[in-house]
């Protein structure tokens, strides 16, 4: 499915299905995405500020560039996820989150450890 630069915002998606899904450019701020599978999911430069990200599964996704400010990443898979670039310096919290199996380079951003 193609849903490049679709509005997301303010939804609940809680459970949803984006596999394999053409999301670059999406809007999903102020989102509840607990349980959300984006499983091979190209999720670049995607917006996920002030969003609830618990349970998500973003294996094998292409988030290059995302922006993850004031979200709130709770467990989840991030195995082999692309994060090249991506903005997670300002979340709002980030509980039992490994991203030892992520792809992470000098771009990334992320939260200051405490």
């Amino acid at each position: 499915a193609d849903a490049s630069h679709a509005d997301f915002s303010n939804v609940s998606a809680t459970g949803a299905n984006f596999d394999g899904a053409r999301l670059e450019g999406a809007d999903f701020s102020d989102s509840d995405l607990t349980g959300v599978s984006f499983v091979g999911s190209d999720c670049k430069n995607i917006k996920f500020q002030n969003s609830r990200l618990v349970g998500v599964i973003f294996t094998n996704a292409d988030c290059r560039n995302s922006i993850f400010s004031g979200a709130s990443l709770v467990g989840g898979d991030y195995t082999n996820t692309n994060l090249s670039g991506a903005d997670l310096s300002a979340v709002l919290n980030m509980v039992g989150v490994d991203l030892s199996k992520a792809l992470i380079d000098a771009s990334t951003k992320l939260p200051p450890k405490s």
